[in-house]
């Protein structure tokens, strides 16, 4: 028996909701889904005695750091307090079976946790981070942001995760059906930015305007929500707060995206594989982007789904692909083919739960994207 032990959250990351419901609604012999913000700490400890494999999402294990007084947080939807949520990390580490860990909204510079005192607990992880990251010194000056000199090297997480943990699953983001779009729109903007203000997207605005591109008002629209909600804890408490505020910045990012022309899409100078490179060509606009890691293996080939460019050559590529429909067109119907094909929720956990019954049988190494396939072995 497989057991995944997870707790509802108000994740801004819709991947990981996103998983959790699709999992949730598989029905298996095999296979047994429990939010444990629902269940008494006597029926997860049972569930863990009685399980060949257990399969931990890292929010459980992060609690004590969950829930806090700020708005913009991550919180749990039925928060039980950190000592329950430390009974489940410690019934599911002292049961005897093997823990595969869920690393659900790790950033590799900053994983969140101790790794020293993680690590050991676990059998295999199930994490985005599987190829080789960038290191601060091979980002170039420009596309530096001044939180990396603050965190930690993404390679030294990287490589103290791959020396003690031998069981991986490459787990990228998956969309489920609320993010695909059915047809093209007709776009109001030529381009769009969206996402955190990374210095490649910087380049890439100031890019834009320098070309005389019309660009959708992202920075506005998302700054109003923040304003605008910011008062909301008072009225009905920072969880309704914090989830509304989540939807109301998604909703305004598809629409934006959706309408724009043409995206620009990167994961920092890390180059990290952000869940907008899925997005996007979900809701039918055509990519520009500076390539995450791994791009290729994840399917995306430069020409054929996307064009690869520098952030600051984001304005004169944009005109460019502006005034030639034939190939945005193009560009967009085989982007959004292949990421229904390979990054729906349903093909996730098709895969996610196979590796997950090769690793209760003692059969699984390794499982990641190559060349644009999901490869177990």
């Amino acid at each position: 028996m497989i057991t995944v032990l997870y707790a509802k959250s108000n994740s801004i990351n819709p991947s990981y909701t996103v998983l959790y419901a699709e999992l949730s609604r598989r029905i298996e012999a095999d296979l047994r889904v429990l939010d444990v913000s629902s269940a008494s700490i006597e029926q997860i400890e049972q569930h863990c005695r009685t399980s060949d494999l257990l399969v931990v999402d890292s929010f459980i294990r992060a609690a004590n750091a969950l829930n806090p007084a700020g708005l913009s947080s991550v919180m749990l939807l039925n928060w039980r307090g950190q000592d329950f949520y430390a009974s489940v990390w410690h019934a599911a580490t002292t049961a005897g079976a093997p823990v595969l860990y869920i690393a659900s909204g790790w950033d590799l510079h900053w994983p969140g946790l101790d790794l020293e005192q993680l690590l050991p607990k676990l059998s295999g992880i199930a994490w985005t981070y599987e190829r080789r990251p960038v290191t601060l010194p091979e980002v170039p000056a420009a596309y530096r942001d001044a939180w990396m000199a603050e965190q930690s090297d993404p390679i030294d997480n990287w490589e103290k995760v791959r020396s003690r943990v031998k069981t991986r699953i490459e787990l990228i983001h998956s969309l489920d059906n609320s993010d695909f779009e059915a047809k093209n729109a007709s776009p109001r903007w030529d381009v769009c930015i969206a996402g955190d203000t990374y210095m490649p997207r910087v380049l890439a605005r100031r890019a834009a305007l320098e070309c005389g591109m019309k660009e959708a008002p992202i920075r506005f629209t998302d700054t109003a929500i923040l304003r605008l909600t910011g008062k909301l804890p008072v009225l009905c408490g920072n969880l309704i707060a914090s989830s509304l505020r989540n939807r109301l910045r998604q909703a305004n990012q598809r629409f934006l995206t959706h309408r724009s022309a043409i995206n620009f899409v990167c994961g920092s100078g890390y180059r990290y594989p952000v869940r907008k490179f899925f997005e996007i060509p979900a809701v039918r606009s055509a990519m520009l982007a500076y390539p995450c890691t791994g791009m290729r293996d994840y399917g995306f080939v430069d020409g054929e789904h996307y064009l690869q460019i520098a952030p600051e050559d984001f304005g004169r590529e944009a005109r460019k692909l502006l005034a030639n429909e034939s190939l945005r067109t193009r560009l967009i119907d085989n982007a959004s083919e292949m990421v229904v094909r390979l990054h729906s929720a349903e093909r996730r956990v098709d895969d996610l739960i196979e590796c997950m019954r090769r690793m209760a049988a003692g059969r699984l190494r390794l499982a990641s994207f190559h060349d644009g396939e999901f490869v177990i072995e």
